[in-house]
């Protein structure tokens, strides 16, 4: 069996092989970042194998050595494998390699035949898109679709001897529903069961087997060979008290030896010794002691001096009063006990077990009822008494519930979809809407479109997309022959939108269910664009046209709202030009170009999801939220942002991760000041005022202080003025210098100190009554005497809290009889 070791560097191997060959074909030219096709010559529909971070390392999901099943393929029909008349592999310049005789067999009539018949059962299984290419073809011939059939085989026929175009034939159909999905199948799961099978023991339940079946009896004997020794009549060693002090009482040992007990011992000491030999360490003080003073003993009773049969007699004291010395009641009730002590194999056993519980089960489905295959053990089938009657250990009952079948809503409610990226994985199945009246065309379409999605996404520059489901040539023949179903889509989005608001409030649209929900926004008629988290597109330094439709979007419908003044979103007549590509422009303005690359980066990103509410206001367009649902949702979002908040600032946590929870928490505020703005869209004031009490932990009381200076009029009672956070990267700056303030002096940006506090007042500057130019001469300077002369009205001291954004930092503000100092010292003078 592999040690420990072995297992992890074997891992660690080949972990670190598909980087190396990414390097390899990198540094040769052969591969090229940041394009739809990394592989030099190769198509976009090729799906490449694509490594942590979006880069292709050159090689082909579809290719590479023959997998178990297409060499059980190769042996059952390669006498049957014949090249088709119309296919000259000398003109197309390919290779004789056992995939190509095998896709030459499936383009035969033979093949053809064999997979037809499979996919009217469904009893096959597409993992790669490429896999049903010669599926599609068949399906095609029976619909008498000749041209579109041919374009795909001209496609394909340059790779044909290095990627597989034919599906891994099951003997179980794939399930058809559209409604129930589950995360594992059967098989996935019995796979995983089989490698647990075959597992090395857990190494402590191991251990403690080995010390309380081996180590201990081999101690019990040598106790009692030293208690042998004691003269027969007096008692055992024991400790009393007297006087408040602990002291050994009772008979002394080595006073006499029994006949052979030299012999005896010296067995004993051989057999602890072969222990010690096979690396299993004596850690225990008292039996390391023992074992020395016991072959001393056996070598001769006389070397022993006074002051270590002292401390054998006081050994042997500690024992009789923890647990009682060999033979006792107490020492054999214990050992008794120790019989039935896990060997540390269990796991395997148990594994075993439940291989043969879903052994009956269709190997491409799930469980409709995971619970019956995780009841506890029978007799018959553990090996053990420790597990007879236990129910499966966590980590497999886990393992098993991952199969569990059911509508999403089932599988959240049970724990199982902890996240959107996993709910992302989910939805191919229900996202294909498209259907038709032929069931197999149906099947087909589904596992295609199921397969595709779990291609992943390429590191992509110059403004390009992903390749789409419909440039794959097999692909677009298959919509071709489907209905769209627009109805079904759009009831589809409106639950799928539903579900991920509601189960994830906290948490921004991952990439993958932003390409899932893209589809169904297409398929239900839909012209909006969705939005990924971070775009190719800030690389090249400006945002493609869809970024600005949906700032365009977000900012009509929130430039009046709590979202809309507490991020201070400019109106639509303030916005940059060209119209169609005004956000570079709007993050530019309001990003601090100070600091690294990535600095910058992130602050364009960060400006650019508030801009855009990052999906937000697409979904919650078509999820149908009531008050009740986004009370539950900022409920929630608020309970996440308190736990990210103890977390970024826990030192136990390690640094990065610290980053991660403010980064999320930050996602987390942006989006439950979203939903209190649908909330004050609604007129709902009593749920706004409940809400803004909610905060259960430091940081959530502080955030919901401040967000409801920003309310205005809409609530009669505000809490003391605070500091207004721009998002949380701004919230640990809120304090500003006087010559930041004198930057901000145009109509356009415009600042001014009030008694010690900055305010913006950019968007106020039209609706002044005395005109802005009374504003802008003291823009950028203190107006606090300017103000109070006006002698403002207590309405007009409440409006000028909604522009709040932080304080004035006094040791910015120079005396007025300082002098300059020049020099780089004269700034700490």
């Amino acid at each position: 069996m592999a040690s420990r070791a072995t297992i992890s560097a074997a891992r660690s191997s080949r972990a670190a092989a598909p980087w190396a060959m990414f390097w390899l074909n990198l540094l040769s030219g052969d591969i090229s970042v940041g394009s739809r096709t990394p592989v030099a010559g190769t198509p976009a529909w090729v799906t490449p194998r694509v490594l942590h971070g979006g880069f292709a390392n050159g090689t082909f999901l579809a290719g590479g050595p023959l997998l178990p099943f297409e060499a059980g393929l190769l042996e059952e029909h390669l006498t049957n494998i014949s090249e088709p008349p119309s296919l000259s592999r000398r003109a197309l310049q390919l290779q004789a390699t056992d995939r190509l005789r095998l896709n030459m067999f499936f383009l035969s009539a033979r093949g053809r035949s064999l997979l037809s018949s499979h996919l009217d059962d469904g009893t096959y299984r597409v993992s790669v898109p490429e896999e049903a290419v010669i599926l599609t073809l068949v399906l095609l011939e029976r619909k008498n679709d000749i041209a579109r059939a041919e374009d795909i085989l001209k496609a394909i026929l340059p790779w044909i001897d290095r990627l597989r175009f034919y599906p891994e034939l099951c003997a179980t159909p794939q399930p058809l529903s559209d409604t129930e999905v589950f995360r594992m199948s059967v098989k996935e799961v019995t796979g995983e069961l089989e490698q647990r099978s075959r597992a090395i023991p857990n190494w402590r339940a191991s251990q403690h087997y080995f010390d309380v079946t081996v180590k201990m009896p081999l101690f019990d004997e040598l106790v009692s060979l030293f208690a042998e020794t004691i003269a027969s009549g007096e008692p055992m060693p024991f400790f009393e008290t007297r006087n408040g002090k602990k002291s050994v009482s009772g008979g002394w040992p080595c006073r006499v030896y029994p006949m052979g007990w030299r012999a005896r011992m010296r067995s004993c000491v051989e057999r602890i010794a072969q222990i010690t030999g096979s690396k299993r360490e004596i850690n225990r003080h008292s039996f390391k002691t023992l074992v020395e003073l016991g072959k001393k003993a056996a070598a001769g009773p006389a070397l022993l001096s006074g002051k270590e049969v002292g401390r054998i007699r006081f050994y042997l004291a500690g024992i009789n009063e923890k647990r009682g010395l060999p033979g006792s009641d107490r020492c054999v009730t214990m050992r008794e006990r120790h019989r039935n002590v896990p060997d540390g194999t269990e796991g395997a056993v148990v594994a075993r077990a439940l291989l043969n519980r879903l052994e009956a089960e269709p190997e491409q489905d799930g469980l409709a009822n995971p619970d019956s295959f995780i009841a506890p053990l029978t007799q018959e089938e553990a090996s053990s008494r420790f597990i007879v009657g236990k129910r499966p250990m966590p980590s497999l009952t886990r393992l098993i519930c991952m199969a569990t079948k059911g509508s999403p809503e089932v599988l959240m409610d049970r724990g199982l979809i902890p996240s959107g990226e996993v709910l992302a994985s989910l939805l191919p199945r229900i996202t294909a809407t498209r259907t038709s009246s032929d069931p197999a065309l149906n099947r087909l379409y589904l596992a295609t479109y199921a397969s595709f999605r779990n291609r992943r996404s390429l590191l992509l520059l110059n403004y390009q997309h992903q390749i789409r489901f419909n440039e794959l040539p097999w692909a677009a023949a298959l919509e071709a022959h489907t209905d769209p179903g627009t109805s079904a889509a759009a009831v589809l989005l409106r639950r799928v939108s539903r579900i991920f608001l509601k189960a994830f409030p906290d948490q921004i649209t991952p990439n993958k269910l932003v390409t899932e929900l893209q589809t169904l926004f297409a398929n239900a008629g839909r012209s909006d664009k969705l939005l990924e988290e971070l775009a190719s597109d800030i690389f090249m330094g400006r945002f493609t046209p869809k970024f600005s439709v949906a700032a365009r979007r977000a900012i009509e419908d929130l430039h009046n709202s709590v979202y809309g003044r507490y991020y201070r979103l400019p109106s639509l007549e303030r916005l940059p030009s060209p119209p169609q590509e005004f956000l570079s422009a709007l993050v530019n303005e309001r990003v601090d170009r100070t600091g690294t690359y990535v600095v910058r980066s992130g602050k364009q990103i960060e400006q650019a999801q508030i801009l855009t509410t990052h999906n937000l206001v697409y979904l919650a367009s078509v999820a149908e939220l009531s008050a009740d649902d986004l009370k539950s949702m900022i409920l929630k979002a608020l309970a996440s942002i308190d736990k990210m908040a103890g977390q970024a600032s826990s030192k136990r946590i390690r640094w990065g991760l610290r980053l991660a929870s403010c980064k999320n928490a930050a996602y987390a505020w942006r989006q439950v000041i979203f939903y209190f703005a649908m909330l004050e869209k609604a007129g709902d004031v009593e749920t706004i005022r409940e809400l803004l009490a909610a905060g259960k932990g430091e940081a959530t009381r502080k955030l919901l202080g401040d967000l409801s200076l920003c309310f205005g009029d809409t609530l009669e009672d505000n809490p003391d003025p605070t500091p207004i956070a721009i998002s949380m990267s701004d919230k640990a700056a809120t304090v500003h210098t006087l010559a930041e303030i004198a930057k901000h002096t145009t109509g356009k940006d415009c600042w001014m100190v009030i008694d010690g506090l900055v305010y913006d007042v950019t968007d106020f500057l039209s609706e002044h009554p005395g005109g802005d130019e009374v504003m802008l001469d003291v823009a950028g300077k203190d107006a606090t005497q300017a103000f109070e002369d006006i002698g403002h009205s207590d309405d007009a001291r409440k409006t000028l809290k909604s522009y709040l954004i932080g304080k004035l930092d006094p040791t910015s503000v120079p005396p007025p009889a300082a002098k300059k100092s020049g020099g780089f010292f004269g700034w700490f003078k």
